[in-house]
């Protein structure tokens, strides 16, 4: 599993670090974010959806974002 500290970064930063990080992946490689900016709890669902990617887990602990994303 890939993990990236995305953390204090804003959204459309973190979707295009998710999608750098991806891209650099091979199909059914599981990337884990951690995230802070609120916003990316509704563009990332979206990013993954239009790209072909599966959300394994999402949750929120102590103000941090987690997204387990496979990649597709």
């Amino acid at each position: 599993m890939t993990s990236v500290d995305a953390l204090h970064l804003p959204t459309p930063d973190t979707v295009i670090l998710t999608m750098n990080t991806l891209h650099e992946l091979k199909s059914g490689e599981v990337l884990e974010l951690q995230l802070s900016d609120p916003n990316s709890l509704h563009e990332i669902p979206i990013f993954c959806a239009n790209n072909g990617h599966k959300i394994l887990t999402a949750y929120e602990k102590n103000n941090t974002l987690f997204f387990e994303i496979e990649k597709g």
